[in-house]
């Protein structure tokens, strides 16, 4: 039943590319693209997985807040490529075709798409989640420049003009990544990748805390110089359930330790009480 969602070239040329990125099929095209093909092929997608789990932050983002994709925050999602139809309409001073033989669907990539983990020197600091949202959706709000952030501490950052720093991504995963990052100028370390609690940060091993920015994603704030950033995912649930779990199988091995010591009592005063009683008269030998 899945065959023609089968397109193993698109595949090919998608996995062929450099860096993180991630596509976007949500053109219309789900009528012959598989719509968990990046799960199944480890494609990272803008859409995510298809089950009733996505976070809502993200979801509102992607379905109503971001304007369209000519829109600088459009390009905050690491959206590198478009997977289309033929007829498609797209913004063609933004994004251009990029693979075309396969029969029925094209890829286009998005020339101003941003990276998936950058650096600014400018930032927009809201004191609730409702205006962090106006702050990021407001029409003069560049994301290459500046960062939304919510529950920033400290002195605000100067205004600044000009290159801010460096971000290299030196390990990547679900649950963790580490970026090297050479500061100008004190900014902010950004990854668009979705915040949730139980995401933590460390700078140069020391803990700092990981703020939400641009409504739905993370940052840290840097001074200048070289650093190494590590966040890490460590949910407090999770922790606080494997205590459960451990604090449950030690009552289990406990119960069952303390079964085996009752067995064994129970047989030992047993085996005490038959060397203590009198032969059966049945077993003893006849008087003479």
């Amino acid at each position: 039943p899945t065959i023609g969602f089968r397109h193993q070239p698109v595949i090919d040329f998608l996995k062929s590319q450099p860096g993180l990125f991630r596509i976007d099929t949500v053109t219309g095209v789900e009528d012959v693209w598989q719509p968990d093909t990046s799960v199944l092929e480890g494609i990272p997608s803008v859409w995510g997985l298809w089950n009733p789990f996505v976070l809502s932050d993200y979801y509102w983002l992607w379905k109503q807040h971001i304007p369209g994709r000519s829109s600088p925050q459009y390009d905050v999602l690491n959206a590198r490529y478009v997977l289309g139809h033929k007829d498609v309409v797209l913004d063609w001073e933004k994004f251009k075709p990029v693979y075309t033989e396969h029969p029925v669907v094209n890829v286009y990539e998005n020339t101003r798409a941003m990276p998936r983990v950058f650096v600014v020197g400018r930032e927009r600091r809201a004191s609730s989640h409702d205006e962090a949202l106006r702050h990021f959706t407001a029409s003069d709000f560049d994301p290459r420049r500046e960062v939304v952030v919510e529950g920033a501490e400290g002195p605000a950052l100067p205004p600044q003009e000009g290159e801010v720093g460096r971000a290299t991504v030196e390990r990547y995963g679900p649950n963790g990544l580490t970026v090297r990052v050479e500061m100008d100028r004190p900014g902010y370390l950004v990854v668009s990748d979705v915040f949730y609690p139980g995401w933590e940060a460390w700078v140069d091993g020391r803990q700092t805390p990981v703020l939400r920015a641009n409504w739905t994603f993370r940052a840290v704030r840097l001074d200048p110089g070289a650093h190494v950033v590590e966040m890490r995912f460590r949910p407090r649930s999770f922790f606080i359930g494997l205590a459960i779990s451990g604090t449950a199988w030690g009552v289990v091995a406990l119960g069952a330790v303390m079964g085996l010591l009752r067995r064994r009592s129970a047989l030992l005063q047993g085996k005490i009480r038959s060397q203590l009683l009198p032969e059966p008269l049945a077993s003893r030998p006849p008087n003479r």
